[in-house]
């Protein structure tokens, strides 16, 4: 009985002082969060008419408020928009160059839809880049940088939880354009803007309520990994969320309507 009730005195002892390491790790983590953001305030990212208005289309579409099977002049969108025809006129260019529409000369512009299959080829390009991004985000970001992680690990959880949609695509754009900026390697925007702002698109139009809360607390687990200069954190909840959405996209409804077409043979027979 001696020997047992020390075995488990002993045991006893090697959790509360887990526990106790455990709790003091997580106060310092908070501790220096609050450190940086008091550090100084968060400046805004000010953005160009051109990204303004490559921002209101891409809302515009992703919640279908621009019709996919119309074409819009450019006089038109600049309108809708209320913004000059130049920046417009950029913002198109760049998202024909991400393949979000076409332009045809002199008949408009046509926005195209997005499949199953475009995600899931998005997300193995988001798996091989993104965790190679994330490293030298963690290396290069500068203090600035790492109080907007800061500071969007909260607005992304607190949009979710209003359930404010708009609020919730703006915090998600944030989040993949400062982790680029932060690699302080414009060819990681490059490659990843395009297939990121595709990807966003499908979860957006296949996405449920219960997705918005805990795909939102993947991303503020990632910005505060990266915040926090720990870089097999932001790793590993990168892939997490990614292998997410990977599950996501194979049951959403247009992905299911396809696998149930006749055109596709049942598993086992070739």
């Amino acid at each position: 009985m001696q020997l047992g009730s020390l075995t488990w005195q002993i045991e006893l002892t090697k959790r509360e002082l887990a526990y106790q390491e455990h709790t003091v790790l997580h106060i310092h983590v908070l501790d220096a969060e609050n450190m940086l953001l008091e550090q100084g305030v968060t400046v805004a990212h000010h953005k160009t008419q051109a990204e303004l208005a490559r921002t209101e289309i891409e809302r515009k579409l992703f919640f279908n408020e621009l019709d996919v099977s119309a074409l819009y002049s450019e006089n038109k969108l600049a309108s809708l928009l209320d913004l000059g025809r130049t920046p417009v006129r950029e913002a198109l260019q760049a998202l024909e160059q991400d393949e979000m529409l076409v332009i045809h000369p002199r008949k408009g512009v046509q926005f195209l839809s997005i499949t199953a299959e475009q995600q899931l080829q998005l997300l193995e390009v988001r798996k091989q880049i993104e965790p190679i991004c994330l490293r030298f985000a963690v290396m290069r970001s500068t203090s600035e940088q790492r109080r907007e992680m800061l500071s969007l690990s909260r607005l992304i959880v607190q949009s979710a939880q209003d359930e404010d949609e708009v609020a919730l695509l703006t915090n998600l754009q944030d989040i993949h354009r400062i982790i680029t900026e932060a690699t302080n390697n414009p060819y990681f925007h490059h490659a990843l803007a395009r297939v990121q702002s595709q990807s966003r698109r499908f979860w957006f139009a296949n996405k449920d309520k219960a997705d918005n809360l805990l795909c939102s607390r993947f991303h503020e687990a990632i910005m505060r990994s990266v915040a926090m200069g720990n870089e097999e954190e932001a790793i590993k909840q990168s892939a997490a969320l990614l292998e997410h959405l990977t599950e996501s996209a194979f049951g959403a409804p247009c992905c299911m309507e396809q696998l149930n077409s006749p055109e596709i043979p049942p598993a086992g027979r070739f």
